[in-house]
This record gives C-alpha cells, structure tokens and sequence, in this order.
C-alpha cells in the first residue's frame, strides 16, 4: 500500500467501524436520517421508464422527465424488460413493484459495479490486489454510492463513461483517442455537464479532437429529439429544467448557489436577494474552475475541478453526485510520488470525508447544516477538495509567474 496514502484508508474505515456499531447499537434506527426520501426508492431510474412509455409525450409527462434524449432512448429500451401485464396498479412507483421491475434494477446494478470495478483495477494495474480490493470496498459501500443505489441514477453510467474516456483519450492508437471522443459525447449526451471535459482538449490544444467532439455531442444530444416529439420539445425540456431548479431550496452545501443561500441565512441576509447571488456565485465559480483546469497541469486535480463542476454548478445537485469524485480519487492513490506535503495530507482527509459513511448524527449538527451529518460531512470534504485544488493552482502559478520575471531580470 503507498504510504503516503495510508491516512485515506484509516480515516476513511473509521467512519464505517462507527457506523457499523451505531447500526448494531439502533437496530438500524440511525440509517433513517440517511435514507430521507421515504418510498421513493429506485425512482430516478423506474420514474424514467414510466415517462418514457409515450415517447412523444415523454417531456409532457412530468417536470421531473429533465434528461437529455439520448438518456431516453436506454430508458426506453430497458423499459421493455418489464412487461405492460405485470405492472399492478396506475402511477410510477407500480413499474417498480413487482418481479419483473426489481429484477431489471438488481441486475442493471450489479452490471454497472462490475464494470467499476474493471475500471478502477485497470487504473490501480500497478498495485497489488489487497490495495484494490480494499478501495473497492470504501468505493462501493460509501456513503454516496450507498445512496446513488437507493436513488437508481445515471450518473452511475455517466462516471463509467468518464472512467473509460481517460484511459483512452491519451492512447497511442487513433482509434483509442477516437474511441475517448465518442464515450465523452455519449456522457454529455446524457446528462450534459460532461461536456466541460471536452476543457482537457482544449488546454492540449488538441483542437481538431476538440472540434470532432462538438460535432458528435451536439448530434447526440439534439437528433434523438426526433424520437421524443421532435425538435419542438426542446421548450419543454428547458422549462422542465427551470422548474425543477426553481422548486426546492435548502439551504445547504450541495451546490454553489445553496452554498451561497446558507451561508447567508446564518448572516440574517433575505431568501430572494441570496437566490440571486447564488446564481452569480455559480456562474463565477464555473469560469474560475475552468481557468484552474487550463492551468493545472495534474490530472487526478484537473479532473477535481471538472467533478466539481458537474457536482456544485448545477443549481440543484442530489448528493449521489459525490461519485464523480471517484475518479479523481483513484488517478490521486495511483499518483506515483514519493514526497509527502501538507497538500496530500489535506487531500487524502477531504477523501476519506466522501469515500466513508459516517451515520453519526446530532441534532444541533442537523440544525446547523440544514441537513444530516453524514451528507454535510462529505459535503464539506467535497469543497475542500475543490477549493483547496483552486488554492493551489493559483499559488503555483503566482510562484511560476515571480520566478520568470526573476528570470528576465536576471538577462
């Protein structure tokens, strides 16, 4: 095991040994807080498939049908697993509760983990096999996978993408590096904000490769509008998009515009002129990531950035999406680097604050963070990760820029 990742791997298993003895202690009362959505388990994905079953209808059915086409047509195609004769009862939640339903989900799961867990020991090749199967544990049974099963998302699928497109986008065969390009269009096709990866060519200036990826995601993201009620949908997907961003506020840490809501609900400031600001806040946080991503020159702190993106620019972020820091995650403990700073250590505690479950919950806790521990916990190890990257990036380059000039007023 690298050494100097050893504090990840302790810090992280000591938030599962607590939990596991709160659980043993409750009788497992204290999952409660961590499972809020009550019976609307597995719905982000059976909820898709019921939209879906009038394609042309599909964006009409419900503000919640916000995904890209392209997500549709997997919706649709798994829908037909499940047949019209075992669905009891009208509404979603009966094309979820029976046989043919739950089976379909079980196994769509155990494919997507199986091919997590390819990806993660291809990265990982060089270490040995306790290594990865020990990190595979905490991947698998932390808490934002725990919860990305119990909501059944894509975003699963959409960090398989990404996984597959950094192995490939640097490969020496053409038809590697093609092969990059597609699987990211397919990733922006189905939920969008992958398309900030695409910054990874253009800091490369790799421009035709940058070219050939807009092309193939903006036709997978519009053409299939033409199975969905064609191109006059669009409208209706983007109100859909709206509504749902405009329906919940929390006051938490799950975004940068509820960020910005929190922090100024503890300083008195009203609900109207905060909602305003997140949304400045948002967007500045965005073109500061990007402009971190041009000048790091790290990949595991690169894709920090772009993970931070797709998790705190949206305005409402549902906290399954901490999976896509899995990614960085492995490229950071298959960093080969002997030399231990202050940064790594912080690094690795920010992990293990998201790759954990930790069930301990007060009530003073809750009412600070306007939600239960074990989320604002990952939560705040999300945007340390985040910002300290920022921090860094910004110091390096201050330090990069003093030395030129030292250098040019030294000719």
């Amino acid at each position: 095991m690298t050494e100097r990742k050893n504090l990840f791997y302790v810090l992280s298993l000591l938030g599962f040994i607590i939990s596991f003895i709160l659980i043993l202690k409750t009788n497992g009362e204290t999952f409660r807080s961590f499972f809020y959505y009550g019976h609307d388990y597995f719905m982000d994905f059976f909820n898709h498939i019921w939209y879906v079953r009038d394609r042309a209808h599909v964006y009409d059915s419900s503000i919640y049908a916000s995904f890209p086409p392209l997500a549709y047509v997997l919706y649709y195609f798994l829908g037909k697993f499940i047949p019209a004769s075992a669905i009891e009862g009208p509404g979603n939640r009966a094309v979820r509760d029976n046989l043919f339903g739950l089976n379909l989900y079980v196994a769509y799961t155990a494919v997507l983990v199986v091919a997590l867990v390819f990806m993660v020991q291809y990265f990982l090749r060089e270490k040995k096999r306790q290594e990865q199967c020990l990190l595979l544990f905490i991947i698998l049974l932390s808490a934002p996978f725990i919860g990305l099963y119990e909501r059944g998302n894509s975003a699963f699928i959409v960090l398989l993408l990404l996984f597959g497109f950094t192995a490939l986008k640097d490969s020496k065969e053409a038809w590697k590096r093609e092969a990059a390009i597609l699987l990211l269009a397919v990733a922006a096709g189905l939920k969008l904000y992958p398309a900030v990866f695409g910054l990874l060519y253009l800091q490369e200036r790799r421009w035709k490769e940058a070219a050939r990826l807009t092309v193939y995601g903006l036709f997978l993201v519009f053409f299939p509008f033409i199975f969905f009620g064609g191109f006059g949908k669009i409208p209706v997907l983007l109100y859909n998009f709206k509504a749902i961003s405009n329906e919940i506020v929390l006051g938490d840490l799950r975004s940068a515009t509820y960020a910005t809501v929190f922090i100024g609900q503890k300083m008195g400031m009203s609900l109207p002129f905060l909602l305003a600001a997140g949304r400045v806040v948002s967007v500045l946080f965005f073109l500061l990531s990007c402009g971190c991503v041009l000048l790091q020159k790290a990949l595991w702190k690169k894709m920090v950035l772009l993970s931070g993106i797709m998790i705190f620019f949206p305005v409402w972020s549902g906290s399954y999406t901490l999976i896509y820091l899995t990614l960085p995650l492995v490229l950071f403990l298959g960093e080969k680097k002997e030399e231990v700073t202050g940064f790594d250590i912080l690094y690795q505690v920010f992990f293990a604050c998201v790759f954990t479950i930790l069930l301990w919950n007060t009530e003073w806790l809750q009412e600070f963070f306007n939600s239960d521990f074990s989320y604002s916990l990952r939560a705040v190890g999300s945007w340390g990760l985040v910002l300290t990257v920022m921090a860094e990036t910004f110091s390096e380059g201050a330090v990069a820029g003093i030395g030129s000039k030292g250098t040019v007023q030294g000719r």
